[in-house]
């Protein structure tokens, strides 16, 4: 999955979120949102696969997690991890959002040189350090909602698919 630009890219995205918002009102996280579990349907239309860690929704509808706190060892080390999960919070539909956002940003970055490059722009950029070239594009506006640190000031994915819409 490389968007050859950024208007490609914002539309799988949208595929995404379509799917995310499918999985979440059906009463189930994912927890593995990367990448590497998005793929190509003979349609041509995008997937989320991978539900090995996925598990099921409860609490009410203005809190649903997962019901196993995660323990930092548990589930998505890595780049993908929302900063919650860090602190033992319980895995919600705004911590897979999370998962999204960095997926959309691997979408977004030029192709890289190195790992380790790729690495660096990441953690910049989760920590709120875009690059200059990046201010004022709705694709940042977008991430900006996705990776926030709060999972309180992350959208659910209806909401996203709302701001992308209008």
């Amino acid at each position: 999955m490389n968007p050859t630009n950024n208007q490609e890219a914002l539309g799988y995205l949208r595929g995404l979120l379509d799917g995310l918002d499918y999985i979440h009102r059906s009463g189930y996280l994912h927890r593995d949102l990367t990448k590497k579990n998005i793929f190509f349907g003979k349609d041509n239309n995008i997937k989320i696969g991978d539900f090995g860690l996925a598990k099921k929704l409860v609490g009410s509808e203005d809190y649903m997690y997962c019901s196993q706190s995660p323990h930092p060892t548990s589930i998505r080390i890595g780049l993908h991890r929302a900063p919650e999960l860090l602190e033992n919070e319980p895995y919600t539909r705004k911590s897979d959002m999370y998962g999204l956002g960095i997926i959309f940003l691997e979408m977004l970055l030029s192709p890289l040189d190195t790992a380790h490059e790729r690495i660096n722009i990441i953690e910049q950029i989760k920590k709120g350090q875009y690059p200059g070239e990046w201010e004022n594009k709705f694709e940042t506006a977008v991430l900006k909602k996705l990776l926030a640190e709060s999972p309180d000031d992350r959208p659910y994915a209806d909401e996203l698919i709302q701001f992308i819409d209008h």
